[in-house]
């Protein structure tokens, strides 16, 4: 059951890029990282780092149910600056849209695999 929902929730977001993508005129996105800013690039590598060594730190974490959080919060990071720095792109949007896909999938793998 909890692989269907994980499974609907991503095709589900697949049609939505599709359709914000056609509608508000946004560009394709690059697959490697460009930071804009020096600052956004140390925050991004410090956030990424942070949550690395929440695995080590305590020995009970479970990186399955870590690992959508840090997309999400990477996502943010990203969308952040590019709503700062790129607003009139508005590529914003998709990191947001992103963003709350890894906090949908992460809630649905705590709820089904618990």
């Amino acid at each position: 059951m909890g692989y269907l929902v994980i499974i609907s929730i991503i095709i589900l977001y697949f049609y939505l890029d599709k359709l914000l993508t056609k509608k508000c005129n946004i560009p394709k996105r690059n697959w490697v990282y460009k930071p804009e800013s020096k600052w956004f690039a140390i925050l991004f590598f410090l956030t990424f780092i942070a949550y690395v060594f929440i695995v080590f730190i305590y020995s009970d974490a479970n990186f399955f149910f870590i690992f959508p959080f840090i997309g999400a919060t990477v996502k943010l990071i990203f969308s952040a600056e590019q709503f700062i720095y790129k607003r009139e792109n508005r590529l914003f949007i998709t990191y947001l849209l992103e963003a709350f896909l890894w906090v949908l999938l992460g809630i649905t793998a705590i709820i089904f695999f618990n």
